[in-house]
């Protein structure tokens, strides 16, 4: 296994607010920047199995009106990292416009992939939750909706493919938790955390995400993960639905060539 292989090298690896963390013992951040995104999605499929850890990644939304009432809602599209079967779950949110305007008149639909979620309402604590800055205006989401697609989350099932919205959250693995999961904590007694490490990889800013409305049912780019999109273009509204999912797992006799390339990589 790569995650075995990798944590007895003696560099440190975690998953912090949704974010893989790797700090080589080496010192050497960026020759291990360039190997963990190589070898990205081996990784996270190792950790998510090997700590029976339930995880998901965002790849696209939609808005629409839902159910009797009609009400307003955006809807997350995920996908289970370990079934790769696809995930979701719906906020409430605005979909229409308050007030006349040079646009369109009060009532009528936002444009596509618009929405404005109410103040603490249940995205707003979401948003929150992801460690994410709000936007200056609420009703410009659809612009920085393309940071999520950075986070690895965790969320417990309400029913079928939906999940629970108030517990749809960052991931959370510490270093020790994988030495422990994996046994390296009981057979290498000299591998042991602290507290000092430098971070690999960068947190999602306050900048807006580029193209976001022409994102907003892309597949994922983690993973390898391609939704079936073949239904149309514009799915505001719908659940994204279909289940053609690949997974481009790595050839096994290629593990010792990424670990000498790191290794190399990183005692340059």
């Amino acid at each position: 296994m790569l995650l075995k292989r990798f944590l007895r090298r003696g560099d440190r690896l975690a998953i912090e607010a949704g974010q893989i963390i790797l700090t080589p013992q080496s010192g050497r951040q960026a020759a291990a920047d360039a190997w963990l995104t190589d070898n990205f999605e081996q990784l996270l499929s190792e950790i998510v199995a090997v700590t029976g850890t339930r995880a998901f990644v965002y790849h696209g939304y939609s808005r629409g009106k839902y159910g009797r009432s009609k009400a307003g809602g955006v809807t997350l599209n995920l996908t289970n990292v370990d079934t790769g079967e696809q995930a979701f779950c719906i906020y409430n949110v605005d979909v229409t416009r308050e007030k006349n305007t040079r646009y369109g008149k009060e009532g009528s639909m936002l444009p596509d992939g618009h929405f404005t979620p109410p103040k603490g309402g249940d995205f707003i604590l979401f948003w929150k939750r992801c460690g994410l800055p709000l936007p200056r205006r609420l009703s410009s989401f659809h612009d920085y909706m393309g940071k999520l697609r950075r986070i690895i989350f965790t969320a417990d099932y309400d029913e079928g493919e939906k999940v629970n919205k108030q517990s749809l959250q960052p991931l959370e693995i510490s270093y020790q938790h994988l030495l422990e999961s994996t046994g390296i904590a009981a057979n290498n007694a000299a591998i042991s955390p602290d507290n000092s490490r430098t971070t690999s990889g960068h947190f999602p800013d306050n900048s807006r995400t580029k193209s976001s409305d022409k994102e907003m049912l892309e597949p994922p780019y983690l993973l390898g993960l391609q939704a079936d999109l073949g239904t149309g273009q514009n799915q505001y509204g719908k659940r994204l639905t279909g289940n053609a999912v690949i997974r481009h797992a790595p050839i096994p006799n290629k593990t010792d060539e990424w670990l000498n390339e790191y290794g190399a990589a990183s005692n340059e």
